[in-house]
């Protein structure tokens, strides 16, 4: 049986199409090959379903990418999100640290005027006790300053500043500096006061010369009897300078009986010094005089037997030796 020949048969029939027009029309017949029909329908069929698995393809792709932009959408606006919070984070941390460094800025001028404090207190206090050595012969030494160290304290307490908004090292420093500070007024003001005493209490002897009659009972000049003598007298020529023994303010400044021309000094912590017997009195009641001033000159005015000064000191309303004040 020749297959080929069949084959070639079956393919070149012909089919006849009949287009029937409207009822005027006229019918129209059209023979085309079977094969050729058979060709574009399995054309038509193809297209067709390359068409419809095109578009299901396109749809997926379209379904996909959609998913992928709202994917990508999603991340940028958690990425813009993140961004901002970060750039509000970093705005934070710069508000912090613009706010330290003011902080840490007032912390060192603080300090440093502090620091400027303790050395005039430093300086003064040297003055006063240098002052007080001279004046007492004494070897008071000036207490150890520490505001030296101060600076090595900083490092010391602060080693590592992860956290400066809880250290605890500025009032440590700030009670040192205190501290510091209260100690070296306290002292300068008991040196002061030791230093005023000093001034006020009649340790200077007023008049250069020779002691002729201490305290105690003696034999009067004049009357010859056993009589008991206030004070001591100081012997020298008429107009030899006089001086206040300490400082302080003049209660009396005049004539006084027995006494002739008298200066009287009040220096108070209960001390008050009498010159009796002066030619001269330079200074008048109230005058504040300070320790080794001229107040008058040598005489011999009142009940006197010559020029000489007689010296009295008294300590709470009661006549003390003159001697056991005045410095030797």
């Amino acid at each position: 049986m020749n297959y080929f020949k069949l084959i070639r048969d079956r393919l070149n029939k012909k089919v006849t199409i009949m287009i029937i027009p409207t009822a005027e029309g006229e019918i129209k017949q059209v023979r085309l090959l079977k094969s050729l029909m058979v060709a574009a329908v399995f054309l038509m069929v193809s297209i067709g379903l390359f068409l419809t698995t095109s578009s299901v393809l396109l749809l997926r792709n379209n379904q996909t990418l959609a998913n992928e932009n709202t994917d990508y959408s999603d991340a940028i606006v958690y990425k813009d999100d993140a961004i901002a919070a970060l750039s509000g984070i970093t705005s934070q941390q710069e508000t912090e640290i613009s706010q330290l460094s003011h902080q840490v800025t007032v912390s060192a001028d603080y300090f440093n005027n502090k620091l400027k404090e303790i050395a005039v207190l430093e300086g003064e206090l040297n003055q006063l006790i240098g002052m007080f050595n001279q004046r007492t012969d004494l070897e008071v030494k000036t207490p150890v300053s520490r505001s030296g160290n101060f600076s090595n304290d900083v490092t010391q307490e602060v080693s590592v500043l992860d956290d400066l908004s809880n250290w605890e090292g500025e009032d440590v420093l700030s009670d040192q500096i205190a501290e510091q500070i209260s100690a070296y007024s306290a002292l300068a003001g008991e040196l002061e006061n030791t230093l005023d005493f000093l001034d006020a209490k009649p340790t200077l002897m007023p008049v250069n010369g020779i002691i002729t009659s201490k305290f105690g009972n003696r034999r009067d000049p004049i009357t010859r009897r056993i009589a008991f003598h206030k004070g001591i007298d100081i012997a020298n020529s008429t107009g030899t300078s006089i001086h206040a023994a300490g400082s302080g303010v003049v209660t009396f400044a005049g004539w006084s009986g027995t006494y002739g021309r008298v200066i009287v000094i009040s220096h108070g912590y209960g001390y008050e010094s009498v010159y009796a017997h002066n030619s001269k009195i330079s200074v008048k009641v109230g005058d504040q005089v300070t320790k080794g001033d001229v107040i008058g000159k040598v005489g011999s005015s009142g009940k006197s037997t010559g020029p000489h000064t007689h010296f009295e000191v008294h300590f709470e309303g009661v006549q003390i030796d003159p001697l056991t004040v005045l410095n030797k």
